[in-house]
Order: structure tokens, then C-alpha cells, then sequence
């Protein structure tokens, strides 16, 4: 089902790509709030969307008319969940590079070298330990 007010082809495509349906939007108008004065009181001219399967909603109150309102609100909801899709796709790359990195073998040369800093490292700890008396000379 198209949307009821036009759309830029770049963010149709999108919403397309995305599953976004109007079915899943639900839309609301409303007194909007701030300077106007009688105008502002009298006439539903802000939009709220909210899209059920991501929970985002949108609240727009820009402009006089409710059109405009109406088309800013869908710009501003499917640029949202494009945003949201797009972080949620960085942190499982994220998540599958760590998994990655840290699954890797060491090079050999380096392998040896963390090997001697652990073996210097443990001979410096022997080092501070008190050394152990014979509980004969202690009587």
C-alpha cells in the first residue's frame, strides 16, 4: 500500500527495502502547542506517527498547515527506522569482526615474544616474594 502523501524515490525505496507498510503506521492529529495563539488552539495541525514494529514515533509541528505537518512526519519516520536498521547492522559487523579477531592465532614471531614477556614477568614477581626460612632456626 503507497503512502498517502508523496515521498522522495530515495526514501520509498527504502521503506520498500525495509518492509515499511502503512499498516503498521498508526497516525494521529493533534493540537499543536507554542506561538500561534488562536490559531494554534483551535486547529489539529500537529502529526504524530508510530511505527508498531520498532516502537518509533514521530511528532511534527513545523509548519501551519496539516499537509505539510503530514509530509514532514513521514520523511522524519522512515528516516528513523532507516537510521535504526543501519546501527543495528554496524553492531552485528562489530560483533562478528570481534568474534573473529579473537578467534586468530598469533604469528609465531609474536607468540614468542608475549611467551618471554610472560617469563620475565613471572621472574620478576619470584623476585619480590620472601624467601621461605626453616621453621628449625626460627625456635
Amino acid at each position: 500500500m503507497p503512502f498517502p502523501v508523496p515521498i522522495p524515490p530515495h526514501l520509498e525505496h527504502a521503506a520498500q527495502q525495509l518492509g515499511i507498510r502503512m499498516e503498521d503506521i498508526s497516525e494521529a492529529f493533534t493540537r499543536g502547542s507554542g506561538h500561534g495563539g488562536q490559531k494554534v488552539n483551535k486547529t489539529n495541525s500537529c502529526v504524530e506517527l508510530f511505527h508498531r514494529p520498532t516502537g518509533i514515533s514521530v511528532r511534527v509541528h513545523e509548519q501551519r498547515e496539516q499537509h505539510r505537518n503530514r509530509e514532514l512526519a513521514y520523511h522524519m519516520l522512515i528516516q528513523h527506522i532507516i537510521d535504526k536498521h543501519s546501527s543495528e547492522e554496524q553492531e552485528k559487523k562489530h560483533e562478528l569482526f570481534l568474534k573473529k579477531v579473537s578467534r586468530r592465532r598469533r604469528m609465531p614471531s609474536i607468540q614468542k615474544t608475549v611467551l618471554l614477556d610472560k617469563r620475565l614477568h613471572g621472574a620478576l614477581k619470584r623476585s619480590r616474594k620472601p624467601k621461605q626460612s626453616d621453621p628449625e632456626t626460627h625456635v
